[in-house]
């Protein structure tokens, strides 16, 4: 069972910042040679002088076992549910256990985008190896995108790289899981979102929401801008807005009666800090939302 497809990109999918430029999946059973021999030359290696690629590769193991190094790591075990990540111009290595084989799906890309999540820290040359573990979804995706590419319809390079935005936001979503299980501060803040979103109708403040968890507002405040880059009050108050903007919409709720649902201590109060945040009046979001004007 194996699938290796090269593929051809013209600009405007070079101007969306993401594009693939190979996808496929391979079943090596044990004792079979690795990697398979369908690969162009330029992708072809051997474990024991690796390679370098110009371009970015996932490649999900969703069963099987292996090693993995690379430039900026040491030799590491690559288990079933693993997510190898290759960087461009870095020097890797990987194979399955010779006696055990594996079962891998991989997606090629590279675009202005993919360097952003770089530089955002999303992808790590130097933890290339996760592990969310086997799951559905994120093997649906891999799936999915590999039928894109198979049928290389009309503008399939933008579906594709829809669906790539969405492995990577899946397997970041599960390897964060794992990680606030774990990290006593990433559950604090975690926490700490939930009460302010919970409770900004009932106008308590990010300093309550702090002493209800034991903790100091100031400590709360600079996990906050650390972890997210804003404080407790501005995440508060930015959904407060996005609430604000729900109701708005319901021509039959005052703009007061919102005001007052939503913590704000008096209409204008919420007027004045909803055109702040938006550049427009409730008022006039309301008409451009609805056609109509509803009484304050």
């Amino acid at each position: 069972m194996n699938f290796i497809k090269y593929l051809t990109y013209n600009q405007k999918d070079v101007a969306i910042g993401l594009y693939i430029l190979n996808a496929g999946y391979n079943l090596i059973r044990p004792n079979e040679p690795y990697p398979v021999a369908a690969h162009p030359n330029a992708y072809k290696f051997h474990w024991s002088a690796g390679r370098k690629l110009q371009e970015f590769q996932l490649n999900y193991i969703v069963d099987g076992e292996g090693y993995f190094e690379s430039e900026s790591t040491k030799m590491q075990l690559v288990k079933a549910g693993s997510l190898m990540i290759l960087f461009p111009n870095e020097w890797h290595r990987y194979k399955p256990i010779k006696k055990v084989g594996w079962n891998e799906y991989w997606i090629g890309f590279n675009g202005a985008l993919a360097h952003t999540l770089v530089r955002q820290n999303i992808l790590n040359p130097k933890n290339p190896v996760l592990h969310p573990g086997f799951n559905e979804q994120l093997f649906r995706l891999f799936r999915e995108i590999t039928d894109a590419v198979k049928s290389e319809r009309f503008n399939f390079q933008v579906t594709a790289a829809g669906i790539l935005l969405q492995i990577i936001g899946s397997f970041t979503e599960l390897i964060n899981e794992k990680y606030y299980a774990k990290n006593e501060k990433e559950l604090l803040i975690r926490q700490a979102k939930r009460m302010l979103v919970e409770n900004m109708q009932e106008q308590s403040s990010p300093a309550e929401i702090a002493r209800k968890l034991n903790i100091g507002y100031s400590s709360l405040r600079k996990l906050f801008k650390g972890y997210l880059g804003i404080s407790p009050s501005q995440y508060q108050m930015q959904h407060r807005i996005i609430k604000a903007k729900e109701l708005l919409t319901n021509q039959n709720i005052e703009i007061k009666q919102i005001a007052y649902s939503l913590g704000f201590d008096s209409a204008s109060h919420f007027n004045k800090t909803f055109k702040n945040k938006t550049g427009f009046t409730p008022g006039r979001f309301r008409k451009n939302s609805t056609g109509k004007i509803a009484p304050n």
